[in-house]
């Protein structure tokens, strides 16, 4: 799930409620209810019905690109430690492949960007 456009059943909440981390500064809040939601065997389902709009360079905004980084990994290693990884269903690799493969092209490309553009990046926010 994605945070910004995520809702959860009230069932679903109550199984996970009492195991997800509350703190922003050790996990991605959305990843970790997500986990343990699979962990526990709850689905989530995505629907292309709701479309946000963001202001684009706050993801290429260098601290905030190493910010996401950061809480992913240890998003991640928070729950390979308690277990949770290893309990979910594995997904097959084909359907995945694309997001591999746009991953592997994109990242390299969005930290240049991001490097190249980080002083534009902080005189705009210094002239807000």
């Amino acid at each position: 799930m994605w945070g910004a456009t995520s809702a959860l059943r009230r069932s679903a909440w109550e199984q996970v409620k009492e195991d997800v981390c509350l703190d922003d500064a050790v996990v991605h809040e959305d990843q970790d209810v997500s986990l343990w939601m699979a962990a526990k065997g709850l689905t989530t389902v995505q629907s292309n019905d709701i479309i946000i709009t963001t202001e684009g360079h706050t993801y290429r905004y260098f601290p905030k690109l190493v910010q996401y980084a950061s809480l992913y990994a240890s998003t991640k290693r928070l729950h390979a430690s308690n277990g949770n990884l290893a309990k979910m269903k594995k997904l097959p690799l084909a359907p995945l492949l694309p997001g591999y493969v746009f991953t592997l092209l994109a990242s390299p490309l969005l930290l240049v960007v991001s490097l190249l553009l980080f002083p534009v990046d902080v005189i705009q926010k210094r002239l807000q």
